[in-house]
């Protein structure tokens, strides 16, 4: 009987590649990278490549054939328009959309549910729109900003009419001219904040603290102040406090506390 040859591999023949699962070689991390980039920014990806075109034939006026030189001339330039059009369209689109979201994230910040204006108030702040001026003259009408973070806020003659804004956190805030008549402040931070001007028409101010706020021609009228702290508040006059409804128990401008009308 014939022997059979052993089932020896074939040492000449060289080892595949492992391959995807479709038979073809994965690509390289920084392909699959430029494709999902290209993916989520098209706009930038075409401009991009619009000016890459034009440099490598702006380079082609450097090589010393003529035929080239003035097609290369023209195609650069017209690539070079192209790119820099793609990419201001690009520029004005994310502008436009910033916008949109901004004045949506100030309608919500004026809304009537708490946890919604407490949402709006984080993203506006993450987007420096809190303190940019953005604010300024916002109709923040019965808004629920209670608790909320309003720390150095630029609310400079925004409309907080009825507003609640109990233990809000607002000093440093900028308030001018701001509307807060029959607002609740009750336990609000108001330290060091800019009042200049500010309407405090029947606004319920039960023990905020005022200290070192800037109250300028600030109306007080009929305002409630008990237990109010107006240590070292600046620009008050006896005129502003005396047209308090309430002043039991709050601290003055000088330290003392107040017991009664002789004391204002």
């Amino acid at each position: 009987m014939k022997q059979e040859r052993s089932q020896e591999p074939d040492r000449t023949t060289k080892p595949m590649r492992p391959a995807s699962q479709n038979g073809r070689n994965t690509p390289p991390g920084w392909w699959k990278r430029l494709r999902q980039w290209i993916h989520e920014y098209p706009i930038r990806a075409a401009g991009a490549g619009l000016g890459a075109g034009a440099i490598i034939f702006l380079g082609l006026n450097f090589v010393p054939l003529r035929f080239f030189t003035d097609f290369a001339a023209n195609i650069a330039t017209e690539m070079a328009s192209i790119a820099v059009t793609v990419l201001f369209i690009d520029y004005l689109n994310e502008r436009r959309q910033n916008e949109q979201l901004k004045a949506q994230l100030i309608r919500e910040m004026g809304a009537s549910d708490n946890g919604i204006a407490h949402r709006a108030v984080r993203e506006l702040r993450a987007y420096g729109w809190l303190t940019d001026g953005s604010l300024q003259g916002a109709d923040l009408t019965q808004a629920n900003l209670q608790g909320v973070n309003l720390w150095g806020a630029n609310l400079q003659e925004a409309t907080l009419l009825g507003a609640i804004l109990e233990e809000a956190d607002l000093s440093w805030a900028n308030l001018q001219g701001a509307s807060l008549a029959k607002a609740n402040l009750m336990g609000a931070n108001l330290s060091d904040a800019d009042l200049q001007g500010a309407l405090f028409w029947w606004a319920d101010l039960t023990n905020a603290d005022l200290t070192m706020a800037d109250l300028q021609g600030a109306i007080l009228e009929q305002a409630n102040l008990r237990g109010a702290r107006l240590y070292s508040a600046k620009n008050t006059t006896e005129k502003q406090l005396s047209q308090a409804a309430f002043l039991d128990g709050a601290t003055l401008p000088d330290g003392s506390n107040y017991e009664g009308e002789e004391d204002v």
